[in-house]
């Protein structure tokens, strides 16, 4: 009788008790594809030796270089450093943290490494040959607004038409709302008010103020202007906005003259230039991301309450003289600061930093900037992905940065200030400021800042985001007489539409004079309220402004003072950097699922609307796998696709048609919303071939085999947990490996797991590699060579002989259970020529009665064996070890 036995994968079951035809116990270094076993192998070629306990956590491609990261633990912390792939060195230093990054991605030239507490980024600049760091602080800015002296321009205009009417009515609410004030200033018809004669009276005025104003020359404004300032980034997207600044005239004029003889109507104002300063500490990181500092401002804005007149004065024949106007009280002035839009005005060149640059008034027709936030608020994250050109991380942890640092400074002269310099003409100076913030978090109900700021303070500040209630400031300034302690606290409006809080005050008095009172209203307080004599130069005190408190408080203030406030963490949240990787827009933010996100994975298969790699991600929760689709620039969380969660400390791997990842199942493939498992034919207790009298002397025969495949591994419980996958694209395959070690620090599996996805069927390979990294299809790896970290390039393809050894899983002859007795056995496939260069295969053939006890019938070096003659027996298994080429294969075993 001759029988064929077709060579299967590796298979096992629970008891071991069932006979397989073919099916490999043991395959090491075969794979079984296209009804052959064929040899597979990690060849690597050493590039470069490392620094011993590195560990490769990234590839970075950008243009012909290829850089691998590393990261290892020193007595200083984490090391971070880069090493070109081409270069036999051990790299270059990047950075040195306190703690490991929580992940590691590349958006085109720039890594992005995620802590708790913000993003790292490294951007490769070809003319350093080096990586530039970046941080928050790296990236900001001063201001610095100097006002060249102003001009008092008196405007008259004929009293006729329909202006003598309203002049002599000027009470009177009109029928009906002008377009005409609203045109002209920004957020006039407050809560729906009507206008009134005096309204458009003034109106009408402040038409003849911007004829003339115009005739004046460019940069020249006219009334009050508002203004933002923004870094702008390379690519589009903008970040680090300032806190808001005024463009201020000496004085607003709140009275019109009418003079009937000359039938004239006066009203004067003032009219200003401003000129700005930006200056860059760091100017070189700041050039490596953005291209300059865009301006925004407000169309003219009147601080008057214009809806009516404060009073008029008439002649004794009721004929009106002159018209005056009260400030906006506090609810009118956040009306106007809620419903007042910011345009483009001009674009400060980096390389026109530290120069002046003449301010211009912004078009209502340019571009206005989105104010649902400040853009300085920063985000620390646990996970990051680059897919499509975009960063994205997950587990967010929000990050608000002090209101105040970005700088803003005044100069009028000699006096440097962060208001108008009523108090005279003394030089700025700095204080130490401590800012309390009470906030909306039951988790965080207050937080603290502090930092260096220009004395007197800058006017108005938003605090970024609807969180904060109150601000409570502690200022410490050394005067002539010695070091003042001030305190002084006040509510924040919250802004509709902006998503932002302001601090505005409506006091009266104050430094700028009882007669201007809106001035004060839209600046923090100054200390102390200052009377300058210009006979003598000198200042005194005139009321105190602030509450004084002892050095002590201050300090214990100080203590509890931080550089940035790091929110909780939000486990199941996720943000997209669109147009750049510094930014990340508020409207991208997304929550997937109810639990917390362990990692993203891109598709990279063809979706059912039919387009290949459109956007999508995996989302693998704690509660299950989502789906994500971009919809209008945001992730859109869909139903959960699968109930299952990853193993701890294991990554997905996008694959080609779905997504593998590893559970206490085992091997999952992801194909839409349907799982398999692929490592079910493993089985739970993979056979031990340690069992095999004199198998260890048959693995010696073979030197490159180690002793491992004497103990295999229990698989569920010990080798996926912590394994990494690996993909081999040009023949569809997925690797294991894992790359733990034992209290002694030696590597515990030096085996790897080969899986055929187009076959699903599994075989060993041996291997040194501890980690891996894949860029454009090309993978590197860091293994261990003679006691030395050695950086890698990975090939997937034997380009040697390969030693192999196959185990079979038991098989009868004929019926089951009967006895029976092999006397020739050869084992068929194809082999090429026998030279020096050409296969050796050897083989062992086992018998048993029970399945346990198993007895050596025969060997051979060639894989003929003839001539048998022994004791008949149930069940026989087959070893066969030796060396194939990468062409060769193993196809059948006949016995006869």
């Amino acid at each position: 009788m001759r029988k064929h036995i077709p060579f299967g994968g590796m298979t096992t079951t629970p008891t071991d008790h069932e006979a397989h035809e073919g099916d490999s116990a043991l395959a090491l270094h075969l794979l079984a594809e296209d009804e052959a076993l064929r040899p597979i192998g990690l060849t690597t070629t050493p590039t470069t030796t490392l620094p011993r306990g590195s560990r490769l956590v990234l590839l970075h491609r950008h243009g012909s270089h290829a850089h691998a990261i590393v990261e290892r633990t020193t007595a200083d912390g984490t090391e971070y450093r880069w090493i070109d792939t081409t270069d036999a060195t051990e790299g270059t230093p990047l950075l040195t943290t306190a703690t490991a990054a929580n992940s590691l991605c590349a958006v085109g030239d720039t890594l992005c490494l995620t802590f708790d507490d913000g993003i790292t980024y490294c951007v490769w600049q070809e003319a350093r040959n080096a990586y530039r760091i970046l941080r928050h602080d790296d990236l900001l800015y001063r201001l610095t607004i100097t006002q060249d002296g102003q001009q008092h321009q008196e405007v008259s205009l004929p009293i006729e038409g329909r202006l003598l009417q309203y002049l002599d009515h000027p009470d009177e609410p009109l029928a009906t709302l002008p377009t005409l004030p609203g045109r002209l200033f920004e957020g006039f018809n407050d809560g729906g008010a009507y206008a009134t004669g005096a309204t458009m009276v003034a109106t009408q005025a402040a038409v003849a103020i911007d004829s003339e104003a115009a005739r004046a020359g460019e940069g020249t404004f006219h009334h009050a202007c508002l203004g933002i300032a923004a870094l702008r980034l390379r690519g589009g997207g903008h970040l680090l906005c300032s806190n808001l600044f005024g463009l201020w005239p000496a004085a607003m004029s709140d009275t019109l003259t009418a003079d009937r003889t000359a039938n004239t109507l006066t009203w004067s104002g003032w009219f200003h230039r401003h000129f700005l300063t930006v200056n860059f500490p760091n100017p070189d990181a700041v050039a490596c991301v953005a291209t300059g500092i865009d301006i925004y401002l407000t169309q003219p804005l009147s601080f008057l309450d214009l809806h009516k007149s404060l009073r008029h004065t008439a002649t004794t024949a009721g004929l009106t003289t002159s018209l005056t106007f009260a400030p906006l009280d506090h609810p009118a002035l956040l009306h106007l600061l809620d419903t007042c839009t910011f345009h483009w005005s001009m674009t400060v060149d980096i390389t026109q930093a530290g120069q002046p640059v003449m301010m211009r008034p912004a078009s209502a027709a340019a571009p206005a900037i989105d104010l649902s936030d400040l853009r300085r608020g920063t985000f620390g994250a646990r996970l990051a992905v680059s897919h499509s050109g975009q960063l994205t991380i997950g587990q967010t942890i929000p990050i608000v940065h002090h209101p105040m640092e970005i700088a803003i400074d005044y100069r009028y002269g000699d006096t440097i200030a962060g208001i108008r310099p009523d108090t005279g003409g003394t030089a700025g100076r700095t204080a130490q400021l401590v800012v309390k913030a009470t906030t909306c978090d039951v988790a965080h109900p207050e937080v603290w800042w502090q930092g260096e700021v220009a004395y007197p303070l800058a006017g108005m500040m938003m605090a970024p985001g609807k969180m904060f209630r109150q601000m409570e400031y502690h200022l410490k300034i050394e005067e002539t007489d010695g070091t003042h302690y001030y305190t002084f606290s006040q509510p924040l409006d919250a802004l509709n539409d902006k998503g932002l809080s302001t601090a505005v005050y409506a006091t009266t008095g104050g430094i700028h004079g009882a007669s201007q009172p809106i001035w004060q209203s839209l600046v923090i307080q100054q200390a102390k309220m200052l009377t300058y004599d210009p006979t003598t130069d000198t200042e005194t005190v005139s009321q105190l402004l602030w509450e004084e408190e002892t050095a002590a408080d201050f300090d214990q203030h100080l203590l509890q003072a931080r550089h940035a406030w790091t929110m909780a963490r939000q486990p199941s949240t996720l943000r997209t950097a669109t147009e750049h990787p510094l930014y990340f827009p508020p409207t991208t933010e997304t929550r997937v699922g109810g639990g917390e996100l362990h990692a993203l994975t891109p598709h990279l298969r063809r979706s059912a609307d039919g387009l290949f790699g459109d956007g999508q991600f995996d989302a693998f929760c704690s509660d299950g796998i989502y789906l994500l689709r971009q919809n209008g620039g945001r992730w859109r969380a869909q139903q959960s696709i699968q109930r299952t969660s990853l193993l701890p400390d294991t990554l997905p791997l996008a694959v080609e048609g779905g997504t593998v990842f590893l559970t206490a199942r085992g091997v999952m493939l992801l194909k839409g919303s349907e799982a398999k498992c692929l490592s079910d034919s493993l089985g739970d207790a993979p056979f031990s071939p340690s069992v095999l009298p004199h198998f260890g002397e048959i693995v010696a025969t073979e030197h490159d085999i180690p002793e491992a495949v004497l103990h295999l591994p229990h698989w569920k419980e010990e080798f996926f947990r912590g394994a990494h996958l690996l993909y081999d694209p040009s023949h569809h395959r997925l690797w294991l490996y894992n790359p733990s070690c034992d209290d002694s620090g030696q590597r515990r599996w030096p085996i790897a797991l080969a899986c055929s996805l187009r076959f699903n069927t599994w075989g060993f390979a041996t291997t040194t590699i501890a980690a891996t990294a894949t860029v454009e299809g090309e993978q590197y790896a860091i293994d261990e060579r003679q006691g030395e970290t050695v950086l890698s390039r990975i090939d997937f393809q034997a380009q040697k002989r390969w030693p192999v050894l196959l185990c079979t899983r038991p098989w009868t002859l004929g019926p089951r259970y009967r006895h029976a007795t092999v006397s020739h056995l050869i084992v068929r496939g194809l082999f090429l020529d026998r030279g020096a260069a050409g296969s050796h295969i050897g083989v062992a053939l086992y018998g048993s009665n029970d399945l346990h006890h198993w007895q050596l019938v025969g060997t051979s070096a060639a894989q003929y064996l003839r001539r048998l003659r022994g004791t008949p027996y149930k069940w026989f298994r087959l070893v066969a070890i030796g060396r194939l080429l990468p062409t060769e294969s193993l196809e059948e075993v006949s016995i006869c």
